[in-house]
């Protein structure tokens, strides 16, 4: 699921400013495989998204980042097509995170590629 919550919780999370990090479990910005890979996930990606953006910009500046979390399972998410699909998904949640200030000059998203350690009994590869 998202870092950030939905509705009531957001708000209260931007509110309190706990000092925690975001990070987001996404593994896929198709709304149909998502759910594949992700059962309990209840919300589509955009959604969360939307949620997530809206948290983020009442964070304090320096509060405002995110590690997406994304497991490649071959043949499944790890297209070119895909690539391109989750490079145009993120562009909200960067202009989310973006502070002109910022020294680095990065836009505060990161993106965590994280390939499946195969294993004789994995489903998946």
């Amino acid at each position: 699921g998202a870092g950030a919550g939905t509705g009531a919780d957001a708000d209260a999370d931007a509110d309190t400013d706990l000092g925690v990090s975001l990070a987001w479990s996404l593994h896929a910005v198709d709304a149909t495989l998502r759910s594949a890979l992700v059962p309990r996930s209840h919300f589509s990606p955009i959604a969360l998204r939307e949620g997530l953006c809206a948290t983020l910009r009442r964070r304090a500046p320096r509060r405002r980042k995110l590690v997406v979390e994304y497991v490649l399972l071959s043949g499944v998410n790890d297209d070119i097509a895909q690539a391109a699909a989750l490079a145009d998904f993120i562009k909200p949640i960067e202009q989310a995170c973006f502070v002109r200030t910022r020294a680095s000059k990065r836009t505060g998203v990161l993106v965590n590629l994280i390939p499946l350690n195969s294993h004789a009994s994995a489903a998946a590869r």
